[in-house]
């Protein structure tokens, strides 16, 4: 039914298709899609738009959005990545694993640290044992707490250490041994 709406409004729906190459251009991004055993080039805000189309016709699948993220990060389009990633996690809310890949996005794209927090902790309401999803809070708060350690803002500085310490799980590890490595200093600063 949602195929013939769209058909009928001009859109050309392209199920079980593939993305084989992406080519750059001065001010948009040509994709490959091969459909049928046929390859045909399309703009890329053409295929976002297919992608988007197709996430509201079939709106329980998660391979969908997975592909639109995956396009989107490809073609440089980030706010298309994050809407996906957003539909993703409406698609499965009860799964640890979106959570993680949108709070990484949101770390490494968007350098949002606070959202990426915010989305691990989510994570962990799922799975409360992942030591992975943890070390990367800790991370958060230990590259906050040297920032503000190198700008001498040292009380700041022992806030974020506090918050970092909080999510080590494993006292043994290189971040753990930074995190007392930066402590350490911290105490001998206030000796001075």
């Amino acid at each position: 039914f949602a195929k013939r709406a769209f058909e009928k409004q001009g859109m050309k729906i392209l199920t079980g298709a593939t993305v084989g190459g992406l080519k750059k251009g001065k001010d948009n991004v040509t994709a490959t899609i091969t459909a049928g055993g046929k390859s045909q080039e399309i703009t890329v805000d053409r295929v976002i738009s297919a992608y988007q189309f197709a996430l509201q016709a079939d709106p329980s699948a998660a391979a969908l959005p997975e592909a639109l993220i995956g396009f989107s990060l490809q073609a440089g389009r980030i706010d298309a990545a994050e809407a996906a990633h957003k539909e993703l996690l409406k698609r499965q809310r009860e799964k640890p694993e979106p959570f993680i890949r949108y709070g990484d996005f949101l770390l490494n794209h968007k350098q949002d640290q606070q959202g990426a927090i915010e989305q691990y902790r989510q994570a962990l309401i799922w799975r409360s044992d992942d030591d992975a999803t943890r070390g990367k809070i800790a991370d958060i708060f230990l590259t906050r707490g040297i920032d503000r350690f190198n700008h001498q803002q040292f009380a700041s500085a022992e806030q974020e250490f506090a918050q970092a310490g909080k999510w080590i799980t494993d006292r043994t590890s290189p971040q753990a041994q930074r995190l007392a490595d930066y402590q350490a200093k911290l105490r001998e600063i206030r000796v001075r």
